[in-house]
């Protein structure tokens, strides 16, 4: 039905904004099986997916509370040399943030700033919330004082 769906829609070459809404309707059922047959099938035809159609993906299965799943498209994003960006990183986070993995939520928080240097709000704010929750107080004052010195608001 989703290959279906998709022959339909790309007859003969690519259109990221069909791409775009199908993967978001996908992403708001959380059917992240039938998310990964359009990576598949956009693969096999030499589509190329951007950094929105990854973030969808992503977002996806943090609302299904599947860390892994999110981690594994994260590198998939670098294996297809997209681009990760603060929105990208805010949803990997959310999804280990829901599975209270604040451990990783910090190191992929480390690995980011140096990646993309300065944070943005919404990235220290999930890692803060992370770290709140596994009462990593000394953490959330580190995060906090890097807000303070890039001066976010």
């Amino acid at each position: 039905e989703v290959l279906a769906t998709l022959d339909n829609a790309f007859p003969r070459e690519p259109n990221p904004r069909a791409t775009s809404c199908i993967l978001s309707g996908l992403a708001k059922t959380r059917a992240l099986d039938k998310i990964a047959l359009v990576y598949s099938w956009q693969e096999t035809r030499k589509y190329s997916l951007d950094n929105y159609h990854f973030t969808i993906a992503i977002n996806a299965c943090a609302r299904a509370s599947k860390w892994a799943r999110a981690l594994q498209l994260s590198s998939m994003m670098a294996q297809n040399t997209v681009e990760s960006n603060w929105i990208t990183f805010s949803a990997v986070v959310g999804a280990f943030e829901k599975n209270n993995e604040w451990g990783k939520v910090l190191q992929l928080f480390g690995v980011m700033s140096q990646r993309l240097g300065e944070s943005d709000a919404v990235a220290c704010s999930v890692a803060i919330s992370a770290c709140e929750k596994g009462c990593k107080w000394e953490k959330v004052l580190q995060i906090f004082n890097v807000m303070l010195q890039s001066e976010m608001e």
